[in-house]
């Protein structure tokens, strides 16, 4: 009887074991993907940054330009700030629209 409780813990280690080796890997997954991704963004950020402000979707590019901000310089975290960082990109937009009317 003992011989088949300790098969069955074995067998639980077997597969606990299996789970968190799958686990493991999916983690290093989304990793790589997180810093592709801010690989992506830092490199769009200082080649870019012109064009990442007049793009398409003012709202979703201003979003990703103040995530960078934030990401960057722990010290903006403040959320009045950052408010007022996307009110004061959207003037400046608009403002730049203007002129080149």
């Amino acid at each position: 009887e003992w011989k088949g409780h300790e098969e069955k813990h074995r067998e639980a280690l077997r597969q606990l074991a299996t789970c968190l080796e799958k686990f493991m890997k999916i983690l290093k997954l989304l990793e790589r993907i997180a810093i592709n991704t801010l690989k992506g963004l830092f490199f769009h950020f200082f080649s870019r940054c012109h064009s990442m402000l007049f793009m398409p979707y003012p709202r979703q590019n201003h979003t990703l330009f103040l995530l960078l901000l934030l990401s960057t310089y722990p010290s903006l975290q403040s959320l009045l700030w950052a408010l007022r960082l996307i009110i004061g990109m959207l003037t400046f937009k608009q403002i730049h629209t203007l002129q080149n009317m």
